[in-house]
Order: structure tokens, then sequence, then C-alpha cells
């Protein structure tokens, strides 16, 4: 499972982060946040599934 996550209008700030890393056992495996469009940021948690 991947977690995904949105700020609209701002810039990111502490409290944004907090709630961010919230989730991110949704997907342990790779984070970032990422500036897509002027003051709109997207980020996530990549869960990575490995066969074995």
């Amino acid at each position: 499972m991947c977690g995904i996550w949105a700020v609209i209008g701002e810039q990111p700030g502490a409290l944004h982060r907090n709630q961010f890393m919230r989730i991110v056992g949704r997907g342990p495996d790779m984070t970032v946040i990422q500036e897509v469009a002027n003051d709109v940021y997207l980020g996530f948690h990549r869960l990575a599934i490995v066969m074995v």
C-alpha cells in the first residue's frame, strides 16, 4: 500500500510535514514531497513489493 498526500495554496510547513509523516507506515521504502505547480505540493510514501 502507498500513501499519497497534498497541500494546495501554501508551502508545506512543520504541521503539514508532521501530518505527512503520520502515514509513513503505508510505504516506508521511499518518501518524496515535490512541488508540481505553483503552491501545489504532492507527497507520497512508496511501498516496494518484493517477490521472494
